[in-house]
């Protein structure tokens, strides 16, 4: 099986030589990694083909992997993110993956999380990448679990799809966040499963976030805008009642609001979520599909 690494760079270039030069480690090469950046980057030799292209939009994540997608020539296409330094046998346990069963039309692993250059102590968890009866989504992707889960999503930084079960992501996902979610329900629906395996591991080297108002709107809205278009009429019902009313902590409600930060500062972050929800019923009403997917063959709750 040959591989296609699609890695979206945006204002991360040391961080991404770091990750390319993990990447030249590799136990088993990628055919080809395709680096999207606004600019050009210049970039080191390495044993693996490397492809560079150039993106006009610095907002939408989706536009620059859509570019990736397009340029992609081998079966199975890998996703990264540039602060991330891959295991040296990160392809090669992708790969068998895929090759222990014609099934698994994407895979994916853990995130084995650094802040600032320190570890974040991972907990033993049973549920990775779920989503709820009601629409609450379980990541924990970060986590330790089992080693070989079916789950519903797997993580943008660490995941792989076989090339002929996706499309485009769907342009109207706003930012950078959520936007995986929408390759994994294109593979779920044509019958295939999605696997995690906590071996199939990356280092993230995540630096302190800047708090922006702009991430909590991106969360809500490509979060309500995704269930929404996938989901069927009676979940739709289910999710808002549940998004708007309780909501998760990158994509809050009045309750959880409410009794998680009662303070001013929360209030202009309610506000922005319930506005990305809003904008997120918007645009599935102006861009509408027909409803595909039953939800309790996501559930195991």
């Amino acid at each position: 099986m040959k591989t296609s690494l699609i890695i979206p760079s945006f204002e991360m270039t040391d961080k991404l030589k770091k990750c390319l030069k993990a990447l030249d480690h590799q136990t088993v090469l990628p055919d080809e990694v395709i680096v999207i950046s606004p600019e050009y980057i210049e970039l080191p030799g390495f044993r693996f083909k490397l492809r560079k292209a150039i993106t006009k939009n610095r907002s939408q994540i989706s536009l620059a992997l859509n570019l990736g997608i397009k340029l992609a020539r081998y079966e199975i296409i890998c996703f990264t993110d540039p602060d991330t330094l891959p295991s040296s046998n990160w392809i090669e346990k992708i790969i068998k993956a895929y090759e222990s069963n014609p099934k698994f039309g994407g895979v994916g692993g853990r995130d084995q999380v650094y802040k600032n250059g320190e570890l974040i102590p991972p907990q033993k968890v049973n549920e990775v990448g779920k989503l709820t009866w009601f629409g609450r989504i379980i990541g924990n992707h970060q986590e330790l679990s089992q080693i070989g889960l079916e789950v519903n999503f797997l993580k943008g930084c660490n995941m792989s799809f076989r090339k002929e079960l996706i499309k485009n992501i769907d342009e109207n996902i706003v930012g950078f966040y959520r936007w995986e979610q929408d390759l994994c329900f294109q593979v779920k629906l044509r019958g295939y499963k999605l696997w995690h395996n906590p071996e199939i591991l990356i280092n993230h080297m995540k630096d302190e976030e800047k708090f922006r108002l702009k991430r909590f709107f991106e969360f809500s809205h490509n979060t309500t805008y995704i269930l929404l278009k996938y989901l069927n009429w009676w979940y739709k019902i289910v999710f808002l009642l549940y998004t708007f009313f309780v909501g998760q902590r990158e994509n809050l409600g009045l309750l959880r609001s409410a009794l998680l930060f009662p303070s001013l500062k929360n209030f202009d972050i309610l506000f922005t979520c319930l506005s990305g929800k809003v904008k997120g019923i918007t645009t599935f009403l102006k861009h509408r599909q027909v409803s595909r997917v039953n939800l309790q063959n996501f559930s195991q709750e």
